[in-house]
């Protein structure tokens, strides 16, 4: 009989009584309880592993349940916005056309407005022009009177002078005829 394999590292003191085995039959025993424990333990394991599984797929089939109820609403409200989007297109671009039109409109008068603006341009010109010619015979004209009237001041003073001049020699003459006329009476 062979010593068990086991007696260097658990020292069992065993002997093998099979043939072909290397260990003893209470360390054969040992490792199958082992072996079961191991796998009692990990069927437990997987057990409880299952169970939380099997609660996070009931909860993820109620967060999809719930995402599919959202999508669900989603889809409609995208539908509505879709919708409300193309009304307000069809209004917006009916606006554009009676802006558009509108604009015409008032271009067509901003420039009829314009000719008439520029016609009164061109008839104020012309006025503006006549004024200037107007102006400038007024001053020549003006400057003609300017000269004229220092030319009669100028006169004004010699006839002014000259008169001066006659009233001092009509009263020396009339001096001179009141003596003359008292010589003849005396």
């Amino acid at each position: 009989m062979n010593t068990c394999a086991n007696a260097n590292i658990t020292q069992c003191s065993g002997y093998v009584t099979q043939g072909g085995n290397i260990l003893c039959d209470s360390c054969i025993d040992a490792r199958k309880s082992l072996i079961k424990d191991r796998r009692d333990h990990n069927i437990d394991s997987l057990l409880s592993k299952n169970c939380v599984l099997e609660n996070e797929m009931t909860q993820l089939k109620l967060d999809n349940a719930k995402l599919v109820k959202s999508l669900n609403e989603t889809s409609t409200q995208i539908s509505l916005l879709e919708k409300q989007v193309r009304e307000l297109t069809d209004s917006n671009n009916q606006l554009i056309t009676i802006t558009d039109t509108r604009y015409k409109d008032y271009n067509i008068q901003l420039e009829k407005d314009g000719k008439s603006l520029l016609a009164l341009n061109e008839r104020l010109c012309k006025e503006n022009e006549e004024l200037v010619k107007e102006r400038g015979a007024y001053e020549m004209t003006h400057e003609q009177i300017k000269l004229d009237n220092q030319q009669f001041r100028v006169e004004n003073n010699t006839f002014k002078n000259q008169l001066e001049h006659l009233l001092e020699q009509n009263k020396l003459l009339t001096k001179e005829n009141k003596e003359s006329s008292k010589k003849t009476k005396n």
